[in-house]
């Protein structure tokens, strides 16, 4: 049964000559779990809005979305407001009350609820998704992952039919994403929920969803069952550069002449072991990786470092020790809220350490922030871009040709006239690290860089870091993209309690570890456990050949 219908959809915002969504047409049957996926910018933001009625930008329109054969322009606000949920990207974005318990019921006394009944369905969502634990806490309390699953119970408690999500891991480390999307297919299964989803992060996302739809400047390319989309990778240009950007054993067995390619680890160790690869080891183990030199020049050394932002709060630096060498990349894992931001804050010299040394040799240091809308204050793109130029010794005429070589490189040269405000995630992202690279500085502190980009943007960031640690900068990077950081980092560390333990060259740190590897690390590390990237374990396949 058509739970919604999409028909030919066109949208253009205030202002644009372009439009956000081209003639999009399709329909989703009651109980499916779709996937959209695109470049930044591609419009899945303005798709997902024309779901939720309360959502729905301004700007010209037409065609019309049909829910359950009602149009949802004309669709009664209780309808709109208790059939459809919708789940934002920031998990602070959502939360408007103080205390848990009463951003759980916030929703149904908007609704005039009882008090009786009130109470019922708030103890039995708190019981489903496991959090009565922290029904009594202040919000503030709680973590990134946390904030994220006490929003989708603030949804699910009002018992929506159709849930709506943009982007919900993409603020989550890797083990909070899983525990999310497992808590999403759950809510599929038990309650027959229709979910949409946008989503960057396809690794866990694709094994669950039942079509996944891509999306290219407004228009849809493909809307198709996830195992069959390599039939149109050689036939689209957009779909074979988002292509890395999906689940890593997709990747790796891309050119087997798979009828339908595998989705998660599970599938793909059955086709290895159908496979003969006794040879392929001894053809692989003489690759060269990449290596690091521990003789360089330490420019930034902090030892016994001690941090609580209260008297009487948590340490959330405790005896830290770090050393970060000219021209390295240097990845911080971890979980959210273990104190990763708390660190670069405190190398930054936002915040000051109560005991214990840092030494930094005499080196400009700058940092892009996990919020980049945090470092905008200008009024337009441009203008962003030219505030981190404007105090440099360059003369005017060089300043602006470096803003204008800037805006090519983040590909945000279409939007130099835009508010910052108002363009995607994605492009707010590139926007920050674009700010921050104008002011040459020779250390580089990342909160996060890769949150938000699509994968053919996170390559040319890897290249472009890649590049500038060739130039003698040093990049530090916190970051929840495991995969970035193998391919990327010369050095990763695990963040936890309070310290950086586990510190190694990163292709041994990955193979060494059972949850903070890479996908490909899992698939194959029973036949080989030396790979680590994609590229490795599609070059070792090779040899099969």
């Amino acid at each position: 049964m058509e739970k919604i219908i999409i028909d030919k959809l066109s949208f253009k915002y205030p202002l644009s000559d372009k439009l956000a969504l081209d003639n999009i047409k399709l329909a989703v049957n009651e109980g499916e779990f779709i996937i959209f996926c695109g470049k930044s910018g591609c419009g899945k933001t303005t798709l997902l809005r024309h779901l939720k009625k309360q959502s729905i930008p301004h700007g010209d329109r037409e065609g019309n979305i049909l829910v359950d054969g009602v149009s949802i322009f004309s669709m009664e606000k209780f309808d709109a407001v208790t059939k459809i949920g919708y789940l934002y990207q920031n998990p602070d974005a959502q939360i408007v009350t103080d205390k848990v318990w009463h951003e759980l019921a916030f929703g149904l006394e908007s609704l005039n609820m009882d008090n009786k009944e009130m109470k019922r369905k708030i103890g039995e969502m708190s019981s489903y998704f496991g959090i009565q634990n922290w029904f009594d806490l202040d919000t503030s309390e709680l973590s990134g992952g946390q904030k994220q699953i006490l929003n989708l119970a603030s949804i699910m408690v009002m018992n929506p039919e159709i849930l709506i999500l943009d982007e919900p891991t993409s603020q989550l480390d890797p083990i909070k994403a899983k525990e999310f999307m497992y808590i999403l297919d759950r809510i599929n299964k038990d309650f027959g929920t229709t979910i949409i989803m946008s989503e960057h992060r396809l690794e866990d996302a694709m094994s669950l969803c039942t079509r996944i739809g891509v999306l290219d400047e407004g228009k849809l390319i493909v809307f198709d069952d996830p195992k069959k989309i390599h039939k149109y990778i050689d036939k689209d240009r957009v779909l074979k550069e988002i292509f890395s950007g999906f689940p890593a054993v997709m990747q790796v067995f891309i050119n087997q002449n798979l009828n339908e390619l595998p989705i998660d680890v599970k599938d793909g160790k059955k086709i290895l072991s159908k496979l003969d690869i006794s040879n392929l080891n001894e053809l692989y183990n003489n690759k060269k990786r990449r290596s690091f030199d521990k003789d360089k020049e330490v420019v930034l050394k902090g030892a016994d470092c001690w941090f609580k932002y209260t008297r009487d709060g948590k340490y959330f630096l405790r005896g830290l020790n770090i050393d970060a060498h000219k021209g390295e990349i240097f990845g911080i894992l971890g979980g959210n809220g273990s104190g990763k931001t708390t660190l670069l804050r405190t190398i930054g010299g936002e915040l000051k350490m109560q005991r214990g040394s840092l030494k930094i040799k005499d080196k400009v240091v700058v940092m892009v922030p996990q919020n980049p809308q945090s470092i905008f204050t200008e009024l337009t793109v441009g203008d962003e871009l030219y505030e981190g130029v404007k105090f440099s010794c360059s003369d005017d005429e060089e300043k602006v040709e470096r803003v204008i070589s800037m805006l090519d490189l983040m590909e945000l040269s279409h939007l130099a006239n835009n508010n910052p405000y108002d363009i995607s995630g994605g492009e707010q992202q590139r926007l920050a690290i674009g700010k921050l690279l104008l002011r040459e500085a020779d250390i580089l502190l990342l909160d996060e860089p890769t949150k938000a980009l699509d994968s053919f943007f996170k390559s040319k960031l890897g290249k472009i870091l890649t590049k500038l640690k060739e130039d003698g900068k040093t990049i530090i990077m916190v970051s929840h993209d495991i995969e970035f950081c193998a391919n990327y980092a010369d050095r990763c560390t695990m963040f936890f309690n309070g310290e950086l333990i586990g510190t190694e060259v990163s292709h041994s740190f990955f193979k060494d570890n059972n949850f903070y590897t890479t996908t490909s690390n899992r698939l194959c590390r029973d036949y080989n456990e030396d790979i680590v990237t994609v590229e490795e374990a599609k070059l070792w396949l090779r040899g099969k050949a």
